[in-house]
Order: C-alpha cells, then structure tokens, then sequence
C-alpha cells in the first residue's frame, strides 16, 4: 500500500537520523525527550514532537516521523542494521491491519 511506503521510508529517514547515518547537518533534526527532562519517565526515548494547533501542522513530515517513530516498538528502534529495521518496521506496519 502506498502509505505504508511512505510511513517505511519515514521510519528509515528517522532511524538513520538517530543512528548518525545522514549528512552533517541532520543531528539535531528531532530532539529526544530525556534530553528536555530531569526527571524519569517512561517515555524517555521518544522524539519530542511539536504541538500542532492545525491538520495542516500535522501532515508535516517531521510531525509525522516523530510520530510514527514513537509508535514503533523500542525493539525494533534499536536493531543494529538498517535492513533489519526495515524488514522489522514492514512487519509492524503490516500487522497494524
């Protein structure tokens, strides 16, 4: 399915993002939220994403990537090699039907 491409190379953009394997530049992209907290919290690992007040603000792609990065299962965010997040993230996305 189509959106399900375009979440696949979404979630690929942000694991690269968040494994160091984009160009200089990209490192800052997404911030992650133990990185604005003191505190403990379960959600600690996820990206901060920005609070949209319009539709238009969440068909952002970088709304939609730290979204959806949020929603994948921390095993997956952690596998060591991109191919492997992908045939993971593919089996996740599917599995949502």
């Amino acid at each position: 399915m189509v959106s399900d491409k375009y979440k696949l190379s979404l979630s690929k953009f942000t694991y690269k993002q968040q494994n160091n394997l984009l160009p200089e530049g990209f490192e800052k992209y997404f911030s992650i939220i133990k990185d604005n907290h003191e505190h403990m919290t379960r959600r600690l690992t996820n990206l901060k994403t920005c609070k949209c007040k319009t539709d238009l603000g969440k068909k952002s792609t970088k709304y939609q990537r730290a979204t959806l990065w949020n929603e994948t299962p921390t095993i997956i965010r952690n596998l060591g090699k991109l191919k492997a997040f992908s045939i993971e993230t593919k089996k996740f996305l599917i599995n949502q039907y």
